[in-house]
């Protein structure tokens, strides 16, 4: 009985997300263990042998997740692949802490072609159309035209430069601005189009690199590329153990909408804003002074 569970729990699952693309599209590959405790992964991350057909991107990041009855192993990729068709993503070897080897099944997808169906061959460049040229003599309405035109130019580049100067602007605004305009997305969240592209997984997303971005300020040995896990043990390493513990629960609510498939309610989305705008209010160098807040 104690072997079987100790099997049920070692099943790993390997998933790709989306299940059809294209070539050259990134595609989210997510290896899931369940496991008792201390027995995960031996050498922390797998060795994937891919071929030459795909190309990683990203990872492995590794996250591992206490649960119930024992613990939970999360490694995710980001690949592409560079050829079409119906297509198997490889497989995984894996050897656990305990001494178990296990064998993960590679995941089938499809890959759109460059070319459709009935193709077999590179779309031909479109014919040039047929021009009727006509010249006639330069008067001084023309000139005149050319002047105007040259002036609506340097007026709509002038318009475009500040333009971008206020976008570079809003791209570089603290935590605390960035948070406000996420949570007025929020709100909308489940209304009109908000959700059609997923607009919880985009706000759980946002508020992760807000959190740690903010957090940046405070512990400044941080890497952004590190794991969560990894991330928040480097924090409590330099005795911020107790801000630590307020982003756990905030990060891995996040982690489970982005790649758990947890789906929170209104209330459940509002009161995990409510409880991150109390965090970022201590860290973000932008943020309003506690009375200004309260209001």
């Amino acid at each position: 009985m104690l072997l079987a569970l100790c099997l049920l729990l070692q099943n790993p699952t390997l998933t790709i997300s989306p299940s059809q693309g294209a070539i050259g599209q990134p595609l989210d590959v997510v290896l899931e263990l369940d496991h008792a405790p201390g027995a995960g992964l031996a050498s922390g991350a797998p060795d994937w042998e891919l071929d030459a057909s795909w190309v990683v991107l990203e990872g492995p990041e590794v996250i591992a997740m206490a649960d119930s009855g024992g613990a939970r192993t999360r490694v995710r990729w980001s690949v592409m692949s560079l050829e079409s068709g119906a297509r198997t993503l490889p497989g995984l070897d894996l050897m656990l802490a305990d001494g178990v080897a296990l064998t993960v099944e590679g995941a089938a997808l499809t890959i759109d072609a460059e070319l459709g169906a009935e193709e077999d061959a590179p779309r031909p460049l479109p014919l040039l159309q047929g021009v009727t040229e006509r010249a006639g003599p330069l008067r001084l309405a023309h000139l005149g035209w050319v002047l105007l035109a040259l002036v609506l130019v340097a007026v709509w580049g002038i318009w475009m430069r500040k333009r971008r100067g206020l976008a570079s602007a809003a791209h570089v605004q603290g935590e605390w601005a960035r948070f406000m305009v996420l949570r007025e997305f929020a709100a909308n969240v489940g209304k009109d189009t908000a959700n059609e592209s997923g607009g919880v997984v985009d706000v759980s997303a946002e508020l992760a690199a807000l959190l740690r971005s903010a957090a940046q300020h405070r512990v400044t040995v941080l890497r952004p590329g590190q794991a969560d896990g990894e991330w928040l043990a480097c924090m409590r390493g330099e005795g911020e153990a107790a801000l630590a513990d307020e982003l756990t629960p905030l990060l891995d609510t996040c982690e489970q909408i982005r790649f758990g498939g947890l789906r929170p309610t209104h209330f459940a989305l509002d009161e995990l804003l409510q409880s991150s705008e109390s965090v970022l209010v201590h860290l973000a160098p932008d943020a309003p002074g506690l009375e200004e807040a309260a209001a």
